[in-house]
Protein backbone atom coordinates (compact mmCIF):
# COMPACT_ATOMS: atom_id res chain seq x y z
CA UNK A 1 0.00 0.00 0.00
CA UNK A 2 2.87 2.38 0.80
CA UNK A 3 4.34 1.86 -2.67
CA UNK A 4 0.96 2.55 -4.32
CA UNK A 5 0.48 5.77 -2.33
CA UNK A 6 4.04 6.92 -3.04
CA UNK A 7 3.49 6.38 -6.78
CA UNK A 8 0.19 8.30 -6.64
CA UNK A 9 1.78 11.16 -4.72
CA UNK A 10 4.42 11.49 -7.43
CA UNK A 11 1.71 12.17 -9.99
CA UNK A 12 1.40 8.69 -11.50
CA UNK A 13 -2.01 7.28 -12.32
CA UNK A 14 -2.46 4.30 -10.04
CA UNK A 15 -5.17 1.70 -10.52
CA UNK A 16 -5.46 -0.94 -7.84
CA UNK A 17 -7.99 -3.29 -6.30
CA UNK A 18 -8.91 -3.67 -2.66
CA UNK A 19 -11.31 -6.27 -1.30
CA UNK A 20 -14.20 -4.25 0.12
CA UNK A 21 -17.97 -3.99 0.06
CA UNK A 22 -18.35 -0.21 -0.12
CA UNK A 23 -16.60 3.08 -0.74
CA UNK A 24 -16.71 3.85 2.99
CA UNK A 25 -14.78 0.65 3.78
CA UNK A 26 -12.12 1.47 1.18
CA UNK A 27 -11.74 4.97 2.59
CA UNK A 28 -11.39 3.54 6.07
CA UNK A 29 -8.47 1.46 4.81
CA UNK A 30 -6.57 4.07 2.84
CA UNK A 31 -7.49 7.56 3.98
CA UNK A 32 -5.35 9.69 1.68
CA UNK A 33 -5.56 12.99 -0.11
CA UNK A 34 -3.89 11.61 -3.24
CA UNK A 35 -7.04 9.76 -4.28
CA UNK A 36 -8.97 10.94 -7.32
CA UNK A 37 -11.82 8.46 -6.94
CA UNK A 38 -12.94 5.08 -5.69
CA UNK A 39 -15.02 2.53 -7.57
CA UNK A 40 -16.46 -0.50 -5.78
CA UNK A 41 -17.98 -3.26 -7.89
CA UNK A 42 -20.21 -6.19 -6.96
CA UNK A 43 -21.46 -8.97 -9.20
CA UNK A 44 -25.13 -9.98 -9.17
CA UNK A 45 -26.71 -13.00 -10.89
CA UNK A 46 -29.20 -12.11 -13.62
CA UNK A 47 -32.82 -13.15 -13.14
CA UNK A 48 -33.66 -13.49 -16.81
CA UNK A 49 -33.14 -16.60 -18.87
CA UNK A 50 -29.69 -15.27 -19.67
CA UNK A 51 -26.99 -16.86 -17.64
CA UNK A 52 -24.23 -14.82 -16.19
CA UNK A 53 -23.64 -11.91 -13.93
CA UNK A 54 -24.14 -8.17 -14.08
CA UNK A 55 -21.83 -5.68 -12.38
CA UNK A 56 -23.07 -3.07 -9.92
CA UNK A 57 -20.85 -0.09 -9.14
CA UNK A 58 -20.51 2.52 -6.43
CA UNK A 59 -18.50 5.56 -7.53
CA UNK A 60 -16.96 8.26 -5.35
CA UNK A 61 -15.05 11.10 -6.96
CA UNK A 62 -12.75 13.11 -4.75
CA UNK A 63 -13.78 16.76 -4.56
CA UNK A 64 -13.43 19.37 -1.80
CA UNK A 65 -16.35 17.97 0.20
CA UNK A 66 -15.34 14.32 -0.06
CA UNK A 67 -11.71 15.27 0.68
CA UNK A 68 -12.87 16.92 3.95
CA UNK A 69 -14.89 13.83 4.87
CA UNK A 70 -11.85 11.64 4.19
CA UNK A 71 -9.51 13.90 6.14
CA UNK A 72 -11.91 14.06 9.13
CA UNK A 73 -12.70 10.33 9.01
CA UNK A 74 -16.44 10.99 8.76
CA UNK A 75 -17.13 7.72 6.94
CA UNK A 76 -20.85 7.79 7.79
CA UNK A 77 -21.14 10.89 5.55
CA UNK A 78 -20.11 8.96 2.42
CA UNK A 79 -23.71 8.06 1.39
CA UNK A 80 -24.66 11.75 1.55
CA UNK A 81 -21.58 12.68 -0.50
CA UNK A 82 -22.58 10.13 -3.15
CA UNK A 83 -26.11 11.53 -3.26
CA UNK A 84 -24.91 15.13 -3.56
CA UNK A 85 -22.38 14.16 -6.24
CA UNK A 86 -24.82 12.45 -8.63
CA UNK A 87 -24.65 15.32 -11.12
CA UNK A 88 -20.85 14.93 -11.18
CA UNK A 89 -20.90 11.19 -11.89
CA UNK A 90 -20.99 9.76 -8.38
CA UNK A 91 -23.28 6.84 -7.68
CA UNK A 92 -24.23 4.75 -4.67
CA UNK A 93 -24.54 0.98 -4.82
CA UNK A 94 -28.10 1.43 -3.54
CA UNK A 95 -29.03 3.54 -6.59
CA UNK A 96 -27.35 1.08 -8.94
CA UNK A 97 -29.13 -1.91 -7.37
CA UNK A 98 -32.48 -0.10 -7.43
CA UNK A 99 -31.97 0.63 -11.14
CA UNK A 100 -31.07 -3.00 -11.91
CA UNK A 101 -34.17 -4.20 -10.02
CA UNK A 102 -36.39 -1.62 -11.76
CA UNK A 103 -35.11 -2.89 -15.12
CA UNK A 104 -35.80 -6.51 -14.04
CA UNK A 105 -32.14 -7.46 -14.43
CA UNK A 106 -31.55 -8.69 -10.87
CA UNK A 107 -33.85 -10.06 -8.16
CA UNK A 108 -35.46 -7.57 -5.81
CA UNK A 109 -34.14 -9.35 -2.69
CA UNK A 110 -30.85 -7.44 -3.23
CA UNK A 111 -32.72 -4.25 -2.32
CA UNK A 112 -32.79 -5.30 1.32
CA UNK A 113 -29.02 -5.63 1.44
CA UNK A 114 -28.32 -2.27 -0.20
CA UNK A 115 -31.23 -0.09 0.98
CA UNK A 116 -30.71 1.21 4.54
CA UNK A 117 -34.40 2.10 4.92
CA UNK A 118 -35.33 -1.55 4.43
CA UNK A 119 -32.75 -2.71 6.99
CA UNK A 120 -34.24 -0.84 9.95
Amino acid sequence: MELVLTAAESGMLVLTTIHSGSVAQVMDRIASLVLKGVIVQNLFPRISGDEGLVVGSEILLVNDLSRKVIRDGEWKSIPDILLRGKSHGMQSMQDFVEDLVRKHIIDMHYLKEYSPALNQ
